[in-house]
């Protein structure tokens, strides 16, 4: 009798006794196995990785001023004596090894990507020539999402490594700062994240995560060079100067250039990319060091992917063996029709961006934080990706690699010995390169020029006989690189129908919009470019067929054509336009359609920016990342400063006690605060009124507290300068154990920033973002303390008045809203009395 028969049999007295000499014996009865099984599935469901994704810290604003008192002065004065040279001679190594290191990096995931490339699709072409097309597309499913897994779950593990952070980078450029955006963990997880992302073939890109690899290394470069060399005499205070916010936003510029220029092949290019998009503080002396660096980094791609850095034989998006090498010249159609490429490209561009934001909170609002929702959504694109890949394809008929002569003159359709004669290609008005020519000669039957377009890995069979290929296995089996490359391809007109491309196009375009969101570390670059290659060959075919062969004239190259329709949708959506027409040319060598890159970009950039924003600029706000614009909106014109600012704000005192300055930074998390000087005026009556509060308590703000006992005398609060959490931290910490007072004023800045309440607010807006700022004081004529505007003022232009009451830290005031707000009790006190934006999934915003 089995041991089952025997419990059905016994009392339920017996029957427990029973289960417990099971378990005695080390045998789980079933209801064990199900309370376990609840246990481990409910333990997953919290913890990583299927729980809430870990909350992304709160985003602070960095401080590119400068402090200004007597000891920094003395400091840098005698630093520049004794270690300028120094400090100049690591920046240039620091350069250097950035360079250096990130292109190594991006040949090492490139090599990685392709490998795995290969291996997924060989399975897969492998088993649709035996014709087992159900196996082979098992396989390579099965392939694309464990590869995805293991990106998404590096993902879950750091958040911030998420995406292509192209947007994030933006913003710390722009001086917020996300919290782990430079972390050696942000690093790790995105450098093996875009490797199995991208090596499983979604829809998206390594380039963009470059820029933030690159920006990551640009950080933390003269770190790891400080910890080596920190104890070593001249060399480790050198070092420590390069640690500044103003130097680490210095080389991150540099960073996210190199990341750019790695990963395109385009030193000018990625120099361009951080002038034009990433960088709101301009500083001259940065072009060259960024070009340096970029250089630097193009010259150790072609060593190591080539043997010598003097080599021009292959570019990032070149097809040699394809090419041509003139062209026919521009007529007034060329130039109308570049223009409606430009027109369409922003109109495509804004419909990926719309699209996208929709997207993005349904997102918001179905999947939230829930790291097992953000598994299950990848997972459901890559196999809806993997039917369009493997499968779509078999319903698509084959073509006869003949097509790709057919354009030339002497071709003659009935004598297929005309496709390998010497004088089909001997037409010099159709300039065909002589690697296209040696190309197709080298060959004696379309079998041989078929099985060397697939050793090339340009062209597929799939389910092909000889002498014919698969357009869409051509697009759709190989990587997004490859099938750009294939796009930008001359020489060849009839390589791919427009019914082909249009399928491609439309699919790609779609299932790019819902994979670009999900939790993978990807980017956005050479899908945008393969879009608009697709629509760039499409209007070229379109003007061959409607224009130019009615009227009579000639004929012209898809290829060309679909490196200006990259151009325009890349603009259109992102809305850069030197860097992308630069980059363009870079990737490709073919600077023949100049004119017409240039008048895609700027029609496709004004058509997009009529109607939404920048997709970066886009990510930026529903990431709710506190951005702060390139100019003042013109309702700030109208705003004036003393209707914005922070009052009353919490500030010490310039001799301030130990006791007081630990409560303030046990209790508030403000990262910065105004150092005052009370000063007693017996000469002026009190012309301001204590305003009234919940508490008898006056503020630091507004109205000047009258002393005690003296209704005659007025105490005046008079700003003396601003000083940084950081460095009040460090005076507590070596202040010694008996110490009773501490002088702020070593270490605050004594010639802080300020303005009147009088200023508008588009005038502090200006000064607040071009001179890098992290805290602006008010104060009135004479002097006194008004307020404080940080970031988060300018995002919040009209302010709603709250119920205020205060509790007193000696003659500190730090301000917190009534407790009869229900949602006070769930408020820290540093988020309550900080100047703080409530931003969504990040958190709260200490500024």
């Amino acid at each position: 009798m089995s041991d089952s028969d025997r419990a059905a049999l016994l009392p339920e007295d017996e029957e427990g006794g029973f289960r417990e000499w099971l378990r005695g014996q080390g045998v789980l009865a079933l209801e064990d196995l199900r309370a376990w099984s609840r246990f481990i599935w409910g333990w997953l469901l919290v913890h990583w990785p299927l729980g809430p994704v870990r909350a992304i810290p709160p985003t602070e604003s960095a401080n590119f001023a400068v402090v200004n008192n007597e000891k920094t002065r003395l400091i840098t004065f005698a630093r520049k004596k004794r270690e300028g040279a120094w400090r100049v001679g690591l920046r240039w190594t620091c350069l250097f090894l950035l360079g250096v290191s990130v292109a190594a990096l991006y040949e090492l995931i490139h090599a990685s990507m392709n490998a795995i490339d290969d291996m997924k699709f060989g399975y897969l072409r492998s088993y649709m020539r035996a014709g087992d097309y159900g196996t082979g597309w098992i396989v390579h499913l099965g392939i694309m999402e464990g590869l995805v897994a293991g990106a998404a779950l590096l993902a879950l593990w750091e958040p911030m490594a998420a995406g292509g952070g192209v947007a994030e980078v933006i913003s710390f450029l722009n001086g917020a700062r996300p919290r782990n955006l430079l972390a050696y963990s942000t690093f790790i997880c995105k450098a093996i994240g875009i490797t199995l992302a991208v090596g499983a073939g979604v829809f998206l890109g390594p380039e963009g995560p470059f820029i933030h690899l690159g920006s990551i290394a640009g950080a933390r470069i003269p770190s790891l060079l400080y910890l080596v060399f920190q104890h070593v005499p001249v060399v480790g205070t050198a070092l420590e100067s390069l640690l500044s916010d103003t130097e680490e936003r210095n080389f991150v510029v540099a960073g996210a250039a190199v990341g750019i220029s790695s990963a395109f092949q385009a030193p000018i290019g990625g120099t361009m990319f951080v002038l034009e998009e990433a960088m709101s503080f301009f500083d001259s002396k940065l072009i060259f060091r960024t070009y340096f660096a970029c250089a630097l980094s193009y010259f150790t791609i072609k060593l190591l992917s080539e043997g010598t850095f003097l080599s021009t034989a292959s570019l990032a998006f070149s097809t040699p063996a394809l090419q041509t090498t003139c062209y026919p010249g521009y007529g007034a159609e060329d130039l109308i029709m570049f223009a409606l490429m430009g027109v369409t490209g922003g109109l495509l561009g804004v419909l990926f961006n719309s699209l996208f934001e929709w997207c993005q909170l349904r997102r918001a609002k179905y999947i939230g934080r829930s790291g097992y929702k953000k598994l299950i959504e990848i997972i459901v694109v890559v196999f809806v990706t993997s039917l369009f890949v493997a499968l779509v394809p078999i319903g698509y008929g084959c073509s006869p690699v003949t097509q790709l002569a057919e354009h030339l003159p002497g071709f003659n359709a009935d004598d297929q010995s005309t496709f390998y004669s010497a004088a089909v290609y001997d037409q010099d008005d159709y300039c065909i390169a002589d690697s296209t020519k040696d190309f197709f000669l080298n060959y004696t039957d379309s079998e041989s020029i078929t099985e060397a377009f697939l050793e090339s890995k340009y062209l597929q069979t799939a389910l092909c006989n000889d002498g014919e290929y698969n357009e869409l296995a051509s697009l759709f089996q190989v990587s997004s690189h490859e099938a750009v490359t294939l796009l930008f391809s001359s020489g060849a007109y009839d390589m791919f129908h427009a019914r082909a491309i249009a399928i491609f196009g439309v699919v790609y375009f779609f299932i790019c919009v819902v994979t670009v969101g999900t939790h993978v570390p990807a980017g956005l670059f050479v899908p945008s470019m393969t879009i608009g290659a697709c629509l760039g060959r499409l209007l070229a075919i379109f003007t061959n067929t409607y224009v130019k062969t009615p009227l009579g004239l000639s004929t012209i190259d898809p290829g060309p054509w679909a490196t200006v329709g990259a151009a325009a949708f890349l603009s259109g959506s992102a809305r850069i336009t030197v860097t992308v027409a630069v980059i363009i040319l870079e990737i490709t060598g073919d600077f023949r359609y100049i004119p017409g890159i240039a008048i895609a970009v700027v029609f496709a950039k004004m058509t997009g920016s009529f109607f939404t924003k920048s997709i970066y600029h886009m990510m930026i706000h529903l990431k709710n990342i506190p951005f702060l614009e390139d100019i003042p909106s013109s309702a700030m014109e109208n705003v004036f400063v003393r209707d914005i600012m922070t009052s009353p704000v919490v500030a010490l005192r310039s001799r301030e006690t130990m006791t007081n300055l630990r409560r303030v930074l046990a209790g508030c998390g403000h990262n910065g605060f105004p150092v005052i000087r009370l000063e007693k005026d017996e000469r002026f009556q009190r012309r301001h009124q204590p305003q009234p509060h919940a508490s008898s308590a006056s503020p630091v703000g507004p109205a000047s507290p009258q002393a005690d006992g003296d209704d005659d005398a007025c105490i005046r609060v008079r700003l003396c300068g601003v000083i940084l959490r950081k460095y009040v931290e460090r005076l507590v910490q070596k202040a010694p154990h008996d110490a009773v007072e501490i002088d702020m004023t070593s270490y605050m800045d004594e010639t802080p920033v300020v303005v009147q309440p009088e200023f508008t607010m588009a005038q502090a807006f200006r000064m607040f973002r071009t001179l890098g700022l992290r805290h602006l004081p008010v104060v009135n004529r004479d002097f006194e303390l008004q307020g404080v505007i940080t970031r988060r003022n300018f995002l919040e232009p009209h302010r709603h008045t709250e119920r205020r009451t205060t509790f007193e830290l000696s003659t500190i005031k730090v301000f917190m809203p009534s407790r009869e707000d229900p949602a006070a009790d769930d408020t820290p006190l540093a988020d309550l009395a900080a100047p703080t934006a409530v931003l969504g999934n990040t958190g709260e915003t200490i500024l």
